[in-house]
Formats: C-alpha cells, structure tokens, sequence
C-alpha cells in the first residue's frame, strides 16, 4: 500500500481511537508510551484489512457517502387474531401520514443564551484541535512505540492536554448535533422532491413528540434519523436516551417504522421492534421495518454518514410505494378496533429543573417531561399496570448530566375508570454528590369502591 494511503488511514484511525477514548471513562495522565501504545494495536488492525476494501471505503467516506449504507429491510407478517380495521362510522381515522423525524435539537435550546455561550467555545475548541491533529497525524505513522514516543516528544505533544480538549468538545455534543442537524436539513431538502410518497419533516426527534405520534391513529410510516450508541441505545434530540420499552405503545394504523442510525440492528434488538410490530394490533396484513447497516472503516466503529441519507431515504420511499399500491386491494379484515381503556398517572410537585425525566411503568415507557414542559400528566394503555405489585420508575434520560428538579417533594396521584393505588412505596434514591437521581414507586392496584 502506498505510504500516503496508509498514512491517511492511520492518522484517521488514530483521531478515532482518541474520539472514543474522550467519549469513555478512560483514565487521563496515562502517560505518552501508553497511548503510543494503543496507536500501534490500531495501526496492526489496520494492516488485517485489505488494501483494496481500505480504499474503496475512504473513497466513498468523500465521494459517494451513500454506498457505505444498506438498506435492511425485515418484512413481519401480523398473526390473523391481531389483524384489525377502523370503523367509519364511530372512529376517525385512519389516515395515511408519513413523517421524517430530523435530529435537529429544539429552538428554545440553539436560541438560549447558553447554547450560543456553547457553539462559540466549541469553534474555539475546534482551531485549537485542528493544528494538534495534524501533528497527531504524523505522530500516528510511527511504526513503533517507541518512535511513536520520540515523534510527540519532537512536536512537544502533550496527550492529556489533547485529551482535555477533546473531552470538553465532547462534552458539547449538542453542538455537533446542530451541525449534524443541518447536513440532514440538506439531504432531506434534496431528496424531498424525488420520493414518491408526500412526507412531513419534524426539525426533532424529541421523544415525547416521537411517542405521542407512535400512538397516534394519523400515522402510517415514520423515518426517524438519530444518533444510535454501540449498546443498541437511540439518542434523540435533547441528547437523551430512548429508554428500553420506547416502541411498545404503536398505533395499528402504522405500517413502518425505519431507523437511520449507527447500530441499527442492535436498535432493532434492543427496542424488540419487530417483535413488537408483530404482536400489536395492526390494519395491515404485513409491516415493515427499515434499518440502516453501516460500515466498519478498519476495525472503528460502525459509521452511519449522514450524507448517506439521501440514498437510504429513496430506498426506503421506493419500496414502501410497492407496498402502498396493494394495500387499496386489501378489504377491511379482522375486528373492529377498540381504542384501548387509558389510565393516567399525575406527579403533583414534580418539576424538572434541567435535562429529561422518564416514567418507565414496568419496564414500558409511559412519558417524559423537560425543563421547558410542565405537564407532568402521563396516559397510557391501562393493560400496562399489573393487579398485584407494579414498579414505576422515575429517571433522568439526559446523557450530558446536569439533569434535575426543583424538589423531591412531590406525589403519585392514579387516575382510572375502575381502579385506585392501594400498599404503595416512593423511594427516592441519590448520587454521592447529594442531588437527585431517581425514584422508584412501587404499588398495587384495587376495584374502586362504590
């Protein structure tokens, strides 16, 4: 391989190794022979990699960003009992909306004081890394330890300095997500025009706005475009987490769901959302899920461009216009569906002071509420609490820290037809440094008396 490919190739590994120590709990001051140390291992791994598949992959990372993605597409088939259909007559609905959810973070955030406070020391961080990456650049090439060691020593490279600085950008990763946020803008704007289908685009991927339209009886096929993490978790717009139990509560008029993400298939895994498309209630015959499957560059990381929209996107817009054009042939099936019976569970005194606070009942996410939010009233399918022992947990989602309320000095009001708490607990539980961090809400439900 020509020494300029490799060089190229190792720097970039190398600024991604970094890249994920900084996102890591890994130990600062380890000294330059350890680092130099852990660029070698990478280099090795690199040189395991055919040449040819090496090139091919950096010159699509520049050129054609869309060829590093594929579509996986996983066709569920809804068992027979489960098969459902609107009743005109009595319901409104279904209709067929189909929604882009882009990971632009909300207004009230890029517009705040702080935010603007953030993006200008986030330039400030990235001139001050530029020149140190191409010194880590060179550094990177050394074909050994202890070159490695004599090249940081020659450039007076400091790795815990380079890692501070990389820490604290990473630690802005809202702004990133702005700029991320604008290179979808871009692709969606291009691609719009092409599809087939009429798509909405939502500037977020909040997720109560993403919930609350999961449920809704206006929906037929979401795309939503967000950060996916190694262990399967999505992120959304506020930076936080997607609990587990996310994709539980899902309209019967929704026939897709597509995620454009790194880790699609642990997302997939993850959430169970095929399981789920499966065995809920649906209008259609058949659903669909789409998930992207990235590329891993030289052992990295699976890498998910976001330029890589745009081709994944008509992909996905091609073949559910297949699927759109047989279902008018398709006569109403199944029983009639019934709106589920819906419980609603009241924090009274409960304010969020920063960051988003969860309500997982059971293991099934039920709502969330933020800073700028006030309605802490959650609904949900009443068929999720238990007759015996429930569990509802309240926890902060935020991945950046900094989440909180205002007080812990606040009550879990029920609210069903039929139904009232009866042997109920709150606990609150605390980190070291005394704030709070989550409370857990254990309770059995009995008949109402008359």
């Amino acid at each position: 391989m020509k020494k300029p490919v490799i060089n190229t190739i190792v720097g970039i590994l190398a600024l991604n190794l970094l890249s994920f120590w900084t996102s890591s709990a890994y130990a600062l001051s380890t000294g330059a022979e350890e680092y130099c140390r852990e660029i070698q291992d990478a280099r090795n791994q690199i040189h395991k990699v055919s040449r040819g598949s090496l090139i091919r992959d950096l010159l699509r990372l520049t050129f054609a960003p869309g060829k590093l993605v594929q579509l996986n597409k996983i066709v569920v088939t809804v068992p027979e009992a489960l098969k459902v259909h609107f009743d005109p007559a009595t319901q409104e609905g279904p209709f067929a909306k189909n929604i882009i959810f882009s990971i632009d973070p909300p207004e009230e955030i890029s517009n705040s004081t702080e935010f603007q406070t953030m993006q200008i020391r986030y330039e400030e961080l990235t001139q001050l890394l530029k020149k140190q990456n191409k010194q880590l650049m060179k550094i990177a090439t050394a074909t050994s330890v202890e070159e490695c060691v004599a090249r940081s020593e020659q450039f007076d490279f400091n790795f815990d300095a380079y890692m501070s600085l990389a820490k604290e950008k990473t630690s802005l990763q809202v702004i990133a997500q702005l700029h991320e946020g604008e290179i979808a803008d871009r692709m969606i704007g291009r691609t719009l025009s092409h599809l087939k289908l009429n798509w909405e685009v939502v500037h977020s991927t909040d997720l109560t706005l993403v919930h609350e339209m999961l449920r809704s009886p206006q929906l037929q096929n979401v795309v939503i475009i967000s950060h996916g993490l190694a262990d399967g978790k999505l992120v959304d717009s506020r930076m936080s987490e997607y609990p587990l139990g996310f994709f539980t509560d899902l309209s019967p008029n929704l026939h897709s769901i597509a995620i454009f993400a790194c880790h699609g298939e642990a997302i997939a895994e993850a959430y169970k959302i095929k399981a789920t498309l499966m065995s809920s209630p649906s209008v259609s015959s058949n659903r669909t899920l789409f998930i992207s499957d990235g590329t891993t560059l030289a052992g990295m990381e699976e890498l998910v461009p976001v330029k890589a929209f745009r081709s994944f996107m008509r992909k996905v817009d091609s073949a559910l216009e297949e699927e759109m054009a047989l279902m008018p042939d398709e006569t109403p099936h199944g029983a009639i569906y019934q709106q589920p019976t819906l419980c609603k569970i009241e924090f009274d005194g409960f304010h969020v002071k920063n960051g988003t606070f969860g309500y997982i009942l059971n293991g099934l996410f039920i709502g969330s509420s933020n800073a700028d939010r006030t309605d802490v009233t959650v609904t949900f399918p009443c068929a999720f609490a238990n007759r015996t022992r429930n569990i509802l947990v309240v926890r902060s989602l935020s991945l950046l820290g900094g989440a909180g309320i205002q007080s812990s000095d606040f009550h879990v009001l029920w609210s069903s037809p039929n139904q009232r708490i009866h042997d109920s607990k709150l606990t609150h539980y605390w980190r070291a440094d005394k704030s709070y961090q989550s409370s857990k809400f254990e309770f059995s439900l009995g008949q109402k008396s008359n």
